[in-house]
């Protein structure tokens, strides 16, 4: 019987649901399970990341982050492309690859 109920209530479905009052962790846990599981960039499957697109940012968190409740506001990168992306704002050399 364990594990019955295992994923049986998420999202707006759940007690503890706080939708766009969710915080800074809440949001981007909320974007990994959304997101597919490969790096968009280079097409890595570990160490992978939420990484909010720039520009899209409608919060902070009380550490300064700056964080977007929608979703779709992320992409899925690897932590090195993630750093490269954050480091090269603005730099339209970070492109996703065209498959």
């Amino acid at each position: 019987m364990a594990g019955t109920l295992a994923g049986a209530l998420h999202g707006p479905l759940h007690g503890s649901w706080k939708g766009d009052d969710a915080g800074y962790a809440g949001i981007h846990k909320r974007a990994r399970a959304r997101l597919p599981r490969v790096c968009v960039h280079c097409g890595a499957t570990r160490n992978l990341e939420a990484a909010l697109i720039h520009g899209r940012a409608t919060k902070f968190s009380r550490q300064g982050r700056r964080y977007s409740t929608d979703t779709n506001d992320y992409v899925r990168l690897c932590k090195s492309c993630h750093r490269k992306y954050d480091g090269n704002v603005g730099n339209t050399q970070f492109r996703k690859k065209e498959a």
